[in-house]
């Protein structure tokens, strides 16, 4: 029997008190715990395996011209697959800087355009198999898949100065060169406004076609021209016919496009003046448009030089998968914007390890993937030398550069040069597919990116982790408190009023 409680009741009581206060303390204690720790998974799942999607990369260095494919595994890049077009049987073998690279809606395909063979080769992904290559025209540059239904595939040939065709039947895996549009004579003898006062009579004069993209529902291309001079050409793909020109006096577009799926616009980008690469501040910053495809309307013009990035050769250019940002990157000033897309401000800049290109996004919208030109490039030599070719991996949320990739042999490094790139995915099996299902766009107020996430490559943890840890969590709090409500009866049966501030005496009192 307790015979302390019973001769005091007031320290009974007061110990009870005590010991509840103790006890709520504790349970919050341990449920603040397995919030934060259920945070710090969540991050971690917000960074998590890449296994429904691949970056693949071209080197297309002298004597290299390789194909390489990456994937996240276990919070690390990890070459999964790489195939060299010379190791390849012919024609594949012949094929000579594969250039640019883009997938078909369902990615099952890629189309790869390279420039020194005039050609564009088809690879089966499933397999990482070269099914056909086919001659397309003096420097095919880029290959683009048109969007579904057509599916036919639109290559931009600068060196023969045409936009061909190339109709496509995955059925039956068959593919031929369909209409043939020579974009700059039918520019010529059109006599387009302000063309013609440009570049003169004589063909051989004129700019080639660059670089494309489509609008969302695939009736337009949008088409630079250059490589140098530029201008913008709008070509109606069902009547194979010009839509509209913007000439250099009004558009000196020569490089890269995107569009915005959410609000109805078309990104392009001019290089700049590029004759005095070895300064800087004396070289022209280029610039960046904004059109309405609804219109084709040029609604804003901008300067590549903002907030300390001076934007030297503006090139690769890409939305982000959700809609509201618009990154650049710079070519020779190696830096990089970022563009709020509903506003056209910038609002964020980013610095480059060296020489970057082509640019693309993980589908989750967490990684960026620049390819980096190498000392010794195999395209446009004058203003596309770097000094650490690869692959550059940036955190999208933080804008951090995470990684630099150099799947090269140390003999290569020399002749080593990445252009194309391009991100595979989301893979889904071809038995899974659902064509009737239209993908919308995404909403405009679609969830900013976390700017504390962290800028390091984390193993995935899933939902099933999640659940392990919070099952962890509460029995280690349950067990815990048990011990605590345990030894406090036991004190309690000792005798102990520590609880009772008139049980302590003299210098234990406070």
């Amino acid at each position: 029997m307790n015979w302390l409680a019973l001769s005091n009741p007031r320290a009974t009581v007061r110990h009870s008190r005590g010991s509840v206060v103790i006890t709520v303390a504790l349970l919050t204690a341990f449920i603040m715990i397995a919030q934060m720790m259920l945070m710090a998974n969540a991050r971690a799942d917000s960074h998590g395996d890449g296994n429904d999607w691949e970056v693949w990369a071209l080197d297309q260095g002298s004597d290299i011209n390789r194909v390489h494919v990456y994937a996240l595994e276990n919070g690390e890049f990890v070459e999964v697959e790489r195939f060299a077009f010379a190791e390849l049987d012919a024609p594949h073998n012949e094929v000579q800087t594969p250039h640019m690279i883009d997938f078909d809606d369902s990615n099952q395909y890629a189309a790869i355009a390279s420039t020194a063979s005039g050609t564009v080769s088809i690879v089966r992904t499933s397999d990482y198999e070269v099914i056909e290559t086919i001659e397309t025209g003096a420097t095919a540059h880029m290959a683009l898949w048109a969007p579904a239904p057509d599916n036919s595939i639109w290559v931009a040939n600068i060196g023969s100065k045409t936009f061909t065709q190339i109709e496509v039947d995955l059925e039956n895996e068959t593919f031929e060169i369909g209409r043939d549009i020579p974009l700059s004579q039918q520019l010529l003898e059109e006599d387009w406004p302000g063309w013609v006062d440009t570049y003169g009579e004589d063909l051989d004069a004129w700019p080639g076609v660059v670089c494309h993209e489509f609008t969302p529902d695939g009736r337009y291309a949008y088409v630079t021209m250059g490589p140098m001079d530029g201008g913008l050409v709008i070509v109606d793909l069902e009547s194979g016919e010009i839509e509209h020109a913007y000439d250099p006096s009004e558009v000196r577009a020569n490089c890269g496009l995107a569009v915005s799926h959410n609000h109805d616009q078309m990104y392009a980008n001019w290089s700049g003046h590029l004759a005095d690469l070895e300064d800087h501040d004396h070289a022209e910053p280029g610039e960046w448009y904004v059109f309405d495809i609804d219109t084709h309307e040029l609604v804003g013009t901008y300067s590549s030089e903002v907030d300390g990035v001076r934007g030297i050769d503006p090139h690769g250019q890409r939305v982000s998968p959700d809609g509201s940002e618009m990154w650049q990157v710079n070519r020779v000033s190696h830096d990089g914007i970022v563009v709020d897309t509903a506003t056209q401000e910038v609002i964020d800049t980013f610095e480059l390890v060296d020489t970057p290109d082509i640019i693309g996004f993980s589908p989750d919208g967490e990684w960026l993937f620049v390819s980096l030109r190498g000392p010794n490039p195999a395209s446009m030599p004058h203003v596309a030398a770097g000094q650490t070719p690869g692959i550059e991996v940036f955190d999208v949320a933080s804008r951090q550069s995470v990684a630099v990739l150099q799947p090269f042999d140390e003999d290569e490094a020399e002749a080593s040069d990445f252009h194309g790139i391009n991100v595979r995915g989301p893979i889904q099996d071809p038995t899974e597919a659902d064509d009737s299902v239209e993908a919308e766009a995404p909403a405009d107020d679609a969830a900013e990116p976390d700017d504390d996430a962290t800028a390091d490559l984390v193993p995935a943890t899933g939902s099933e982790s999640s659940i392990t840890l919070l099952v962890t969590v509460m029995a280690f709090g349950a067990g815990a408190l048990a011990l605590m409500i345990g030894l406090g009866l036991r004190l309690q049966s000792a005798g102990c009023t520590c609880t009772d501030p008139e049980s302590l005496t003299g210098s234990n009192r406070h």
